[in-house]
């Protein structure tokens, strides 16, 4: 989103500068056309992401082109969406994508910016036509995988692939799926979708682009996502493991010989390292947080600043049940957890919480007490797991049980009344 909403910044900055020229504010108050673009012929090949320049009164009606394009001059383009929102309140805005009206028929994204005369008033308006494949191709510089996609979503809903990229993702072809919709709201989040043409599951977040009404969009399949994390944990585990047999070890033979000693120090500078990598690794597929003995978060990862909504600056140095707490469990719930890990024991259990926005969501959660030499816990890791949707299976499960039980228990009191009647 932060990609998106640079390209826009840069191309509605690029707008303003070219209004803003006193030859261009002159000629256009001035009604002369011609003389005005001809001011702006050189900017298409001197900025490539420019594919063509329009110069129109404040009624829509184009008064020149450049590059020149037949059938345009004189047409009266009013009903467009960059004409009826530049003329809203008359500051530069960018449109949706539409097919522009000039062959070759393109689609295009139009930035209008209001031309103003000396004394102020809107004597014009500027437009630059800019190829809905050139706002795209900034998805293309995030990397996600073989199996996911970046697209742009307009104001309209309307998704914009990469140039050369695949067309994946048809929960975001209609402009009424609910990620467009969301997008619209100015929501942003991580949803769950299956797919209608081919029934697999997606895992989706995305962020809308203020103040365009634009979005952007990053998807993977979940048989891709998640499998990739179970095999990250599945190592890290396995490594962790290795890692503390290793220190035990070597405590053991650094005892016992004292010649060894160094070789016993590189070794454990190496998998401190691997260690190091590991934990990277875990920050990249699970939500991550440390806290200090009193409960104040110390540290974030990337993966809990997206899903809680919040700024690493706005968690460090509270309590998580200040942020992030749905009030959903009682306090027996967090004094069970808090008395188990300050025995130094590993606690474990489902926690719901509450983003910055009021969306709740579920997490397996697993907190490992760092206990000092005094047998005292130092600082405490959790590593979380999203289970919003499991959640949400079992509680309709819930439901449909207690449905057929009711169901049952109603044809038991039929049953009996009819063999005793």
């Amino acid at each position: 989103a932060v990609t998106v909403r640079d390209r826009l910044e840069r191309l509605v900055d690029m707008s303003l500068s070219l209004a803003e020229r006193p030859m261009v504010r002159e000629h256009v108050a001035a009604r002369r056309w011609e003389e005005a673009v001809g001011f702006l012929k050189g900017i298409p090949a001197q900025f490539p992401i420019v594919d063509r320049i329009l110069v129109a009164d404040p009624a829509g009606t184009v008064g020149a082109d450049t590059p020149a394009l037949g059938g345009v001059r004189g047409k009266d383009l009013s009903d467009k969406d960059w004409f009826q929102g530049v003329s809203r309140d008359w500051k530069p805005y960018v449109s949706e994508v539409f097919l522009r009206v000039a062959e070759p028929r393109l689609y295009v994204v139009a930035v209008a910016c209001p031309i103003l005369s000396e004394q102020g008033k809107v004597a014009g308006i500027l437009v630059l036509q800019v190829r809905a494949e050139v706002v795209a191709s900034c998805a293309s510089e995030v990397s996600i995988g073989a199996g996911g996609f970046v697209h742009i979503v307009d104001r309209k809903g309307q998704r914009i692939a990469p140039p050369g990229e695949s067309s994946e993702g048809s929960f975001l072809k209609s402009a009424e799926s609910p990620v467009a919709g969301f997008l619209r709201q100015g929501r942003q989040g991580i949803e769950t979708f299956v797919d209608p043409e081919d029934g697999r599951r997606w895992t989706a977040a995305y962020r809308p682009v203020p103040p365009f009404g634009w979005g952007a969009v990053v998807a993977q399949p979940q048989s891709d996502l998640f499998a990739a994390r179970d095999r990250m944990l599945r190592k890290t585990a396995v490594i962790y493991a290795a890692v503390i047999l290793l220190l035990f070890l070597f405590t053991f033979l650094g005892l016992r010989y004292n010649a060894r000693m160094e070789t016993v120090l590189r070794r454990l500078a190496a998998a401190n390292k691997v260690l190091e990598v590991q934990k990277q690794a875990l920050d990249h597929f699970a939500i991550v947080a440390e806290t200090d003995p009193a409960g104040r978060i110390t540290y974030a990862n990337d993966q809990f600043c997206a899903i809680s909504g919040y700024t690493r600056e706005e968690l460090v140095g509270r309590d998580h049940r200040e942020v992030v707490n749905s009030g959903y469990h009682p306090k027996e719930f967090w004094k069970e957890m808090g008395a188990t890990i300050g025995r130094g024991k590993i606690w474990r259990g489902d926690i719901r919480n509450r983003t910055k926005h009021g969306d709740i969501y579920w997490l397996d959660t697993t907190i490992v007490p760092f206990v000092g030499k005094d047998g005292k816990p130092e600082k405490y890791l959790a590593l979380r797991v999203v289970i919003t949707e499991r959640k949400r299976a079992e509680e309709a499960l819930r439901e449909r049980s207690a449905q057929l039980e009711a169901a049952n228990k109603e044809l038991e009191a039929f049953s009996y009344s009819v063999s005793h009647d």
